[in-house]
């Protein structure tokens, strides 16, 4: 589900009732003509002349309509009076979700109503905090899409340690590490709580050699091998546990022809996740790059159990089948990695190329 794309037209499931007289509600004062909304399907439990006795769902049903609607006219009129409320007291709003689910659509929805209608940061961080606590539990990557856009609300409105803190959890979940680092570092210097400090400072190192490592992954696809290089150097032994790091630095090592270092480096990637393809097909490369052609065979081939589909891995089988004269089964490869990207014009000159080598062959 994408919460924020997910929202609907509701208009049908609301009657309105306007207060015939001003209502006092302790220190809230309901103005004489405020078109209350009243949910459809709660209607028989409501009387309409004990209002003040459903403050909590009359107050849920006015952000449902702002969520849906911010523009319409009567949404505009409940952000005015949600305003109202919220100078007079702010708790009797905060106070209104403190026994709700929030893994629940409706209260959701509520929540943003009373996001938008008060713009305070505090609602804004608790929708997007729930809607973590919903990624959790469902997976859902589209969901962390919105988080982003809550929490990016959240620091319009005011910059704050808690949206930070935040947005770095979700980068990581979508494991951009530099992002992350950089709402951590952003949240802690906006004076975080104890609790939140404490949390960050534990992390920071993690975050930090995470962000290092995936840079130096950039910086290596863009063949800037030096830089690449020193800075997973300077990563701390915190990072020795990351596969990605070893498979940088043993990409990175072949790069200079130091393949002793490179297959080192390649192992123990393998050792810390060996079910990676991309870490199989690097070390059928370097097999290749020192002639060890039994090896690249068994490199490619796992990669290729692991991942059937893996047209780089299909490629370097084909091109390593050229290379030791077995040329029907290359073009075999070939033809297979274009039934399943039949867009490919890399594997289209390859194939072709293919064919004309295995027909000078025939000649000859």
């Amino acid at each position: 589900m994408n919460f924020l794309k997910d929202l609907q037209d509701i208009e049908s499931r609301f009657v309105f009732y306007e207060l015939d007289q001003d209502r006092e509600l302790g220190i809230l004062n309901l103005k004489k003509g405020l078109q209350l909304p009243l949910s459809k399907s709660g209607i028989d439990k409501i009387d309409s002349d004990k209002i003040d006795l459903n403050v909590k769902v009359t107050f849920f049903n006015m952000a449902h309509i702002i969520a849906y609607d911010p523009t319409s006219k009567i949404a505009k009129m409940y952000v005015n009076f949600f305003r109202d409320i919220h100078d007079l007291d702010e708790n009797i709003l905060k106070g209104v979700f403190s026994d709700c689910n929030l893994s629940l659509l409706d209260n959701l929805v509520a929540l943003y109503g009373y996001a938008i209608s008060t713009e305070d940061i505090y609602f804004y961080n608790l929708l997007g905090k729930a809607l973590i606590d919903n990624h959790l539990e469902t997976a859902s990557a589209e969901l962390l899409d919105d988080c982003v856009e809550i929490f990016g609300k959240s620091n319009e409105i005011l910059e704050n340690s808690n949206a930070y803190y935040y947005l770095s959890f979700v980068e990581s979940e979508r494991e951009d590490y530099i992002k992350a680092y950089e709402y951590a570092r952003k949240a802690l210097e906006h004076n975080p709580e104890p609790k939140v400090k404490e949390t960050l400072e534990k992390g920071m190192q993690l975050i930090k050699d995470r962000s290092d490592v995936q840079q130096a992954g950039k910086l290596l696809h863009e063949n800037n091998f030096d830089l690449s290089l020193e800075i997973l150097e300077e990563t701390t032994a915190v990072s020795d546990e990351m596969w990605e790091k070893h498979l940088y630095l043993g990409e990175n090592y072949a790069a200079r022809g130091d393949m002793s270092k490179a297959i080192s480096s390649l192992k123990r990637a393998i050792e810390l996740n060996p079910s990676n393809p991309e870490i199989y097909s690097s070390l059928g490369l370097v097999s290749v790059m020192v002639g060890d052609y039994l090896k690249a065979k068994e490199f490619f081939e796992t990669g290729i159990k692991l991942e059937p589909l893996n047209t780089d891995l299909l490629k370097n089988l084909a091109l390593l089948y050229m290379r030791i004269s077995r040329q029907t089964l290359a073009i075999d490869i070939m033809e297979n990695v274009l039934n399943i990207t039949p867009d490919d014009e890399e594997a289209k000159e390859m194939l072709q190329e293919m064919k004309e080598r295995y027909n000078e062959s025939l000649a000859d």
